[in-house]
């Protein structure tokens, strides 16, 4: 049927929170393209569930009863923290409701979409009353990402971050009490909430029929955070849409007008007082990083010899060796995959959320084929978290190859997921492995070589 019926298709989160003074076990629960709903469960004991709370379109909280015609579709994948209410006097938290942070989606009424506008909202999470609802901002036909958060070791948010349809990201800092009241006090974001501008937010627009009015970069992956050297946070995301605006926009499949992408990562170290941009960042597309640490970006479509494919073949050579040398034939088999150099075009984009593991940030990009339903390149790729540059001996293929900075995967003709990270033991060897799937549901394994030394473990676990 051409009539395709969403139903329950939004993300799913668990977490142990605090409600009247006892810990439960709630999840959280959307509709995405399937309407405008948030519901909580109680799992604590996951035989005999029980619902919470539900408001929906339909049945809004008494006090927004225009919530969902601003939040729209629930697309935004909701954070769970906990927001400082109390603090003593040293200024450390010590008290505050458990809240859901959830951005704003599609217009659930298409017919409204032109005008409407990006909005987050902070929900109680015992009850499901709204806290707070804000504007991000006058731009219309806007999308909020998922929202990507910091918490604290006591649970309590630190930091929200998420990026929208025009470019920007935006940064709402609640680490204070007083960030807190200040924060609840606001009915619009400010540029002083914002992270990062993109050259052209202040003239671009959605709603027209003239391509070069459209925004260059849009975001429409969740940003992704980690703690690097000294605690300073860094924040990664890409840039790209799925599609091509349409061609009513002006704008054809495998037009050569398409604007060039961007992997950005960006240093939040508290000292910024004014937002990003790409003027100040340092541009890392040659590869080769910048010692100071300072912000990057990696413009992406431009072909170099960092940047491989696999051949789907094993070059035999290699396996033997490898087998020589005491290893078992199925794991040299694994890293002795053949590449080749490869070529990529301004097309290519990034879709999905990026993984940081052991100091590397991995992201994958799709490049479509000139049909918009007719696939594309799926690519695969590997950088030093804070240089943005190589990280040489990351991918472990057959040759000299270790200066490579991403794969194009073989065969693959879906959009490749959010890479997830694989580490334990294999024979009594150590490997680790990057794992991604396709929208055609293969699923992909990279043999990598991440010293997991790099890093601290935080999590109760044995590690024999």
């Amino acid at each position: 049927s051409n009539n395709h019926q969403y139903t329950v298709d939004g993300y799913l989160k668990a977490l142990d929170v605090k409600i009247d003074n006892s810990w439960r076990t709630v999840l959280i629960g959307t509709l995405r393209g399937g309407g405008g709903a948030i519901f909580a469960l109680d799992v604590t004991n996951p035989h005999t569930p029980k619902l919470l709370w539900e408001i929906n379109e339909n049945y809004p909280p008494a006090n927004q009863t225009d919530l969902f015609e601003k939040l729209g579709q629930t697309w935004s994948r909701p954070f769970i923290g906990r927001l400082c209410e109390d603090a003593n006097d040293n200024g450390i938290c010590k008290d505050g409701r458990w809240i859901i942070a959830i951005g704003s989606g599609f217009a659930t009424d298409p017919l409204k979409q032109t005008e409407k506008k990006a909005y987050l909202a902070l929900i109680d999470i015992a009850d499901g009353s709204i806290i707070k609802l804000v504007k991000v901002s006058d731009k219309e036909n806007n999308v909020t990402t998922d929202i990507t958060g910091m918490l604290d070791f006591n649970g309590f948010i630190k930091k929200l971050y998420f990026g929208d349809r025009y470019g920007a990201v935006w940064r709402i800092d609640l680490t204070t009490k007083e960030n807190v009241d200040d924060f609840l006090n606001k009915t619009q974001l400010t540029q002083a909430d914002m992270f990062f501008k993109p050259e052209d937010y202040d003239t671009s627009t959605i709603n027209t029929n003239n391509y070069n009015q459209l925004p260059k970069r849009p975001i429409t992956a969740p940003l992704a955070i980690a703690a690097g050297e000294n605690n300073v946070l860094w924040i990664y995301f890409g840039t790209g849409k799925y599609d091509y605006y349409g061609e009513h926009f002006g704008l054809t499949v495998g037009s050569d007008n398409y604007p060039y992408q961007r992997f950005y990562g960006l240093k939040d170290d508290n000292t910024r007082t004014t937002p990003y941009t790409d003027n100040d960042l340092v541009d890392v597309t040659n590869g080769t990083g910048n010692d100071n640490q300072q912000s990057w970006y990696l413009e992406l479509g431009h072909t170099s010899e960092l940047d491989k494919a696999l051949t789907g073949e094993i070059d035999q050579d290699c396996v033997d060796n490898c087998k020589n040398k005491g290893n078992e034939e199925d794991y040299c088999k694994e890293i002795c995959a053949k590449v080749t150099d490869s070529e990529k075009d301004r097309h290519e984009r990034v879709l999905t959320k990026p993984t940081v593991f052991a100091g590397v940030v991995l992201f994958t990009t799709f490049t479509p084929a000139d049909s918009v339903c007719g696939g594309g390149t799926a690519r695969f790729y590997a950088v030093q978290y804070d240089t943005g540059g190589v990280k040489a001996g990351v991918f472990q293929v057959a040759g000299d190859n270790t200066n490579i900075r991403s794969l194009a995967l073989p065969d693959t003709k879906g959009v490749p997921a959010t890479p997830l990270v694989y580490s334990g033991k294999k024979g009594g060897r150590l490997v680790t492995t990057g794992i991604t799937t396709s929208s055609t549901g293969e699923i992909i394994k990279l043999p990598l070589d991440i010293q997991i030394d790099e890093f601290n473990i935080l999590l109760w676990r044995e590690i024999k």
